[in-house]
């Protein structure tokens, strides 16, 4: 995707690419040249991510966390404007940068020179939470989920629901339903679960809410046995 620029020029993430990663103002990305690419490519990654995969797999992170802290460092500013070391500089050049995603968030993503290309905006991106019933029949969609989804009390979604789950997606009234169901969002995101996933459950059970951009916005709740 092609990324927007703020007034000052700096490039901006999307508010999908923040909930993504977990980025927050003030968080670091290692950045890291792309060898061999045919246009200058940045390779980011979430530094906080770094350290935590390494201080829970190695006995002794300290080397390896201090080799991270050698590399140039890239920052999350306000409203999600990345402020860039002087390394990744040709990235801010008139012409604007394309991002991608690798498969694996632990990968991070890259940025490159657009060179005039043109890329879709399209985003194959997921993340999985395990939910607690409430009340026995609802459940409350995480803050950040709320967010990314531009998500608000009062909001009507449309579901469709198949072999224990239901597909949910915000709900335009001037559609038609065609066979779906229609829930509206209760206050702190809470959100009573339909009856057919209702019919199953079993009161130990949690609910499992699969967020997708595949490349359109939703979210599937199922059930989490384990």
């Amino acid at each position: 995707m092609l990324l927007c620029r703020a007034e000052d020029g700096s490039l901006l993430l999307s508010k999908v690419i923040l909930w993504a990663f977990r980025l927050n103002e003030g968080d670091l990305l290692t950045v890291s040249e792309v060898e061999g690419a045919d246009t200058f490519r940045c390779q980011f990654r979430s530094y906080g991510m770094g350290v935590s995969i390494i201080a829970d797999g190695i006995g002794q992170p300290w080397p390896f966390i201090e080799k991270m802290l050698r590399q140039p460092m890239a920052a999350v500013g306000p409203q999600g404007a990345l402020l860039l070391p002087e390394e990744a500089a040709p990235l801010a050049a008139p012409g604007g940068a394309l991002l991608r995603v690798w498969p694996g968030l632990e990968d991070g993503f890259s940025l490159e020179q657009a060179a005039g290309r043109i890329s879709s905006p399209g985003l194959f991106l997921r993340a999985t939470y395990a939910l607690p019933l409430e009340d026995g029949c609802q459940v409350r969609l995480p803050e950040d989920v709320l967010w990314v989804l531009d998500l608000h009390e009062g909001d009507v979604l449309a579901y469709r629901t198949l072999l224990g789950m239901a597909d949910f997606e915000p709900f335009a009234r001037d559609e038609p339903l065609k066979g779906r169901g229609l829930a509206d969002l209760r206050p702190g995101g809470a959100l009573l679960l339909p009856r057919p996933l209702l019919r199953d459950l079993q009161p130990d059970w949690r609910m499992e809410l699969i967020v997708s951009f595949h490349p359109k916005p939703g979210f599937r709740l199922g059930y989490a046995v384990a």
